[in-house]
């Protein structure tokens, strides 16, 4: 599927179809699009709908520019002052909300750096204002190619039938449970799709190699099971998927982009696990066995969709069954 702006050539197609009498949805798989931007494309045309039109409309929209805050104004003039003085961005922020309340002025911090980066390749240079002067701003413990994307992964669609229907053993869907934004430390969790079973290892950093190895050693644990898929997202720890497919003996499958629900159970596991460590916790602070007793809660906990057995009841009876 497709994301970006509509080209005339796709609108040309929705104004033939449309006349047509087909459908949204119709439309929306010739094109590869969403049904929501095929949708929203018909809805704020004209009817009937004109593609040449709407590809002015398109064309105007994109021309006009929003205007920003910090453009040439009195606002503009007040961050210059307060930034002429020596007050920091944030002290700017926060002192702006408090002197203006009636007016309700409202500004970021982030925003004043930005306009501070802006203006400097335009030859004002509020260096000597600022503490430590003009900082490159930080992208997280990735740095810049946190936007990286795996390309050779296998599709969910190529997903062998029996890894959806729960009813055989062996399918997990894996994920990474993060803790504060700027931290590296995470938490591995793979829960097994018919028990609801819950494995996880504590994770030093969110590198593939990390999560590889500390998968190869959860797993460990459990020796008397094969695992046969992972149904991941595409998170750059899931980028050294063929060294994880040998190391288990297992298929990777990727999820689609921004369809959690393609790992719903997953997900939901990592709800319950949010209760014993929230976001934004300091994961830095948690032992291998704080981890454990937390995941063997939930592992010992009822379930309504197991008939309120527990997964470790469930589990232990699909490994007794490997063996008999």
């Amino acid at each position: 599927m497709e994301y970006g702006q509509l080209i005339i050539s796709e609108r040309h197609i929705i104004m033939i179809r449309l006349k047509d009498g087909q459908g949204i949805r119709g439309i929306a798989l010739e094109l590869g699009r969403s049904q929501s931007s095929i949708r929203r494309e018909a809805a704020r045309n004209a009817w009937p709908y004109d593609a040449e039109a709407a590809q002015q409309r398109a064309e105007a929209l994109r021309r006009s520019r929003r205007r920003r805050k910090l453009d040439p104004g009195p606002l503009r003039e007040e961050v210059d002052r307060r930034l002429r003085r020596f007050d920091s961005p944030e002290q700017i922020a926060g002192r702006l909300k408090i002197d203006f309340a009636g007016d309700a002025v409202r500004i970021s911090h982030e925003t004043i750096y930005k306009f501070i980066a802006q203006v400097a390749a335009e030859g004002v240079d509020y260096t000597p204002f600022l503490r430590f002067g003009i900082r490159k701003r930080r992208y997280g413990y990735r740095g810049k190619s946190k936007y990286q994307r795996i390309r050779d992964g296998r599709s969910i669609e190529e997903r062998p039938p029996a890894a959806g229907t729960r009813r055989e053993f062996g399918h997990f869907e894996s994920d990474t449970v993060k803790g504060q934004f700027t931290s590296p430390v995470g938490i591995a969790t793979h829960l097994e799709r018919k028990t609801r079973f819950l494995v996880a290892a504590l994770l030093p950093d969110r590198s593939a190699v990390t999560y590889n190895r500390k998968t190869r050693r959860a797993f460990a644990r459990h020796l008397r099971m094969k695992v046969k898929t992972l149904t991941v997202d595409n998170g750059m720890e899931f980028s050294q998927h063929r060294q994880m497919e040998k190391a288990l003996g297992a298929k990777v499958y990727f999820a689609h982009p921004y369809r959690s629900w393609e790992r719903g159970a997953n997900e939901n596991a990592n709800g319950l696990l949010r209760q014993f460590f929230p976001k934004k916790t300091d994961l830095t602070l948690v032992t291998s066995r704080q981890l454990q007793e937390a995941v063997d809660n939930l592992n010992n906990r009822p379930r309504k969709c197991l008939g309120y057995r527990t997964p470790a009841e469930v589990w232990q009876d699909e490994i007794c069954a490997l063996g008999s």
